[in-house]
């Protein structure tokens, strides 16, 4: 009996661990300054990390930037979409 509860305690646990390894974070970010957009991509990666650590340093935000030269004022709005991969 002892035979087949070694093994699957052994196989339990490991089906429960977190998986550390390499991961990438890809972000692709929108920004639109009076109505005019450009795109630009960047990666991250993590090494040695599980999938949820990796996940809470890839984060998405929004934020808007507003500049005045001279008479002019522009404003950009920046969208960073990040996926964990």
């Amino acid at each position: 009996m002892k035979k087949i509860f070694i093994p699957l305690f052994v196989i339990a646990a490991l089906s429960i661990t977190s998986c550390r390894k390499s991961r990438t974070c890809t972000c692709t970010t929108t920004s639109t300054t009076n109505g005019t957009g450009s795109t630009s991509t960047s990666v991250d990666v993590y090494g040695h990390v599980t999938k949820r650590e990796a996940t809470s340093n890839c984060l998405s935000r929004k934020w808007t930037q507003t500049s005045t030269f001279g008479n002019t004022t522009y404003t950009t709005d920046n969208v960073e979409d990040c996926k964990v991969s």
